[in-house]
């Protein structure tokens, strides 16, 4: 053997060494999160010491909100002077401790929003309107479509607000993608109730929009959100009381409910859902009553939404 080829055992000792002390290369990386601005820049060197000292290589520093509370005098936004005040310290002090850093494109999960971004280069969704024509009686030119909303925010008509209450200022953006005709269909269009009922005093969430009535549910609207004030419930398991809120939609004669959408608004979008005045969390049941003979006079609900789960309202006979 060579004298300079290392023997397998001097291989297998520095393969070893490299493992116990692996080099910068192939040192982990870990996701460095400064969450609703708490950030200072006395922590951000403890923060990269620390890391330093356990074998991290570097860090991605990461800008995110979801809520969390303050922990630092004045919050840190992103872009701020003191945002780039405290970039430069962890830049200088990843660069003395010989750690990489790396930094997101954007604040937030989305890495495409941003004021430097575009209203037409950013994110969207997908809105839309049904309008029925019929050929017969209508010439194309003049059938006028329903406008589509307009406004930013998570689902058709729902605004950013609704989801998350901070001081940010979103844009709004549309543009027509595309204009679909086909042959209609009774499954096509949703069922409108003759009558809409609660056994509770609904009204208007939003401030100053006053009380939305109970029959525009099913306009197809998803906002101004209604507050259905909750109501002592029937005694369930052990005798405890549970309450509730329930809406009731009436058709005129048996109907087949193929499926309920209900829009339930949550603080935070995509996790935390709706709760209860009490401790515990709101639960949700959906009954779908599908046809069936009825005697004359007796009304049939076609689809009862309990919030939260638990016995329906009895209805009395006749009603």
């Amino acid at each position: 053997m060579p004298a300079d080829v290392p023997s397998r055992d001097d291989a297998a000792a520095a393969l070893f060494s490299e493992f116990v002390t692996p080099p910068a290369p192939a040192r982990p990386r870990v996701w460095w999160h400064w969450m609703d601005g708490n950030v200072n820049e006395a922590g951000i060197v403890k923060d990269l010491e620390w890391l330093k000292s356990v074998g991290v290589g570097g860090v991605q520093a990461f800008n995110g909100a979801m809520g969390t509370p303050a922990y630092t005098p004045e919050p840190v936004a992103f872009r701020s002077p003191a945002w780039r005040s405290a970039m430069s310290c962890a830049a200088a002090t990843a660069d003395r401790l010989g750690l990489e850093l790396s930094i997101a494109t954007s604040a937030g999960w989305s890495a495409t929003g941003g004021p430097w971004v575009r209203p037409a280069a950013g994110m969207k969704k997908l809105v839309w309107t049904t309008t029925r024509v019929s050929a017969a009686r209508v010439p194309a030119r003049a059938a006028r479509l329903a406008v589509p909303p307009s406004n930013s925010g998570p689902y058709q008509d729902v605004p950013f607000a609704a989801v998350r209450q901070a001081n940010i200022q979103v844009p709004d953006h549309f543009e027509d993608v595309a204009v679909l005709a086909f042959p209609a269909r009774p499954g096509h269009l949703p069922l409108e109730p003759s009558a809409v009922s609660s056994g509770t005093t609904a009204a208007g969430a939003a401030a100053g929009d006053g009380q939305r009535p109970l029959a525009s549910l099913s306009d197809g609207s998803f906002w101004p959100a209604m507050e259905l004030p909750m109501e002592p419930g029937s005694a369930g398991a052990g005798g405890a009381v549970n309450p509730q809120a329930w809406i009731l939609a009436e058709f005129p004669e048996p109907t087949a409910v193929g499926s309920v959408r209900v829009g339930l608004p949550s603080r935070r979008g995509f996790r935390n859902g709706p709760r209860s005045p009490g401790p515990s969390r709101v639960k949700y049941r959906r009954r779908e009553l599908h046809s069936r003979r009825r005697p004359p006079g007796v009304r049939i609900p076609g689809a009862l939404c309990n919030l939260p789960a638990g016995d329906c309202p009895v209805l009395p006979s006749g009603s």
